[in-house]
Parts: structure tokens; C-alpha cells; sequence
């Protein structure tokens, strides 16, 4: 069966600490909530949810929605997008079924990116990356927590 992916990639930073995080939180709940309400999803979608500051971690592996219950989500210090970017990355390499003359792969898998300000680093080799090999294969959206985003940087990921 095929499945559809979806990555929560959060900025666990510091400022995130308080509403920011529990806005992230909130909202992931809520897609969630909506998912195990639509049959179709129950049967399709698979749900992870990897986090990044200064490293970067997945903090639920890839499951199915139906078991997918939101944890509690750790912050750590520093912002740094190039490791969580990496993460997700290996994460769409290792769990992503492929289509091959055998078989139909996954669909195209859905990152919900949540980011409240700018990396402490420099992502522009992982967003290059990013770009030449992902961008195409799956729909990145970019939500903006807070008054501080780099709203170019995030363009560079995608127009979402």
C-alpha cells in the first residue's frame, strides 16, 4: 500500500520556548486530529517529527497516523537548519518506498517546516542540496513563527 509521508520539521531552539512551541504543538495536534477524522489518511498517511537547534534529531520515527500520538517536544540551544535539513534528508532517503517496475512507491511526501527566526549557521551547501535533489520530490511548506524569520532563506526552500 502506498503511503504518504509527512515530516514536521521544528525548530527547537530556545526562542521557541513558551507560546512559540506550544503554537508548533498546537497546530500539530490539530493536522493530526483532522487526519484521523478522513478514512482515506487513516490508511495512508505516516507521520514523523524531526526537531533541530544546534543538532538536530528525529524525535517520533516515521509511523502510521493511526498509532501517531504528538510528544512532547525538547528545546535545546542555537538554530541550526543546516543539521535539521541533513536529518531530513537521511529521514526521506532511509524511510521513503521508491517506485521501480515492481512496485508503486510512497506518494510524494509533505514537510511542514516551523522555524520562529534565522539559523545560527550556514545552510547554503544543505539548501543547495536541498534544491537539486529534493525540492521537486516532495512539498516543503514554510511556517513562520514570530516577527524575526528569514523569509528569504525560507524562498530558497520553497514558494510555500
Amino acid at each position: 500500500m502506498r503511503r504518504l509521508p509527512i515530516y514536521f520539521l521544528i525548530d527547537v531552539s530556545e526562542s521557541m520556548v513558551g507560546e512559540p512551541i506550544e503554537q508548533v504543538q498546537e497546530g500539530i495536534a490539530t493536522i493530526v486530529k483532522e487526519l484521523k477524522k478522513d478514512p482515506y489518511a487513516l490508511e495512508t498517511v505516516w507521520v514523523s517529527i524531526i526537531g533541530f537547534a544546534g543538532r538536530s534529531h528525529v524525535i517520533t520515527p516515521l509511523q502510521d497516523v493511526i498509532t501517531f500520538y504528538p510528544p512532547k517536544i525538547p528545546i535545546g540551544s542555537g538554530t541550526s537548519l543546516s543539521n535539521g535539513l541533513n536529518q531530513l534528508m537521511q529521514s526521506i532517503d532511509k524511510d521513503v518506498v521508491k517506485t521501480t517496475y515492481e512496485q508503486k512507491g510512497d506518494w510524494k511526501p509533505i514537510i511542514f517546516l516551523f522555524t520562529d527566526g534565522v539559523p545560527t549557521d550556514n545552510p547554503q551547501k544543505e539548501i543547495d542540496q536541498w534544491v537539486n535533489n529534493y525540492k521537486s520530490k516532495t512539498n516543503l511548506v514554510a511556517i513562520s513563527i514570530g516577527d524575526n524569520t528569514n523569509y528569504n532563506l525560507l524562498g530558497k526552500l520553497t514558494e510555500q
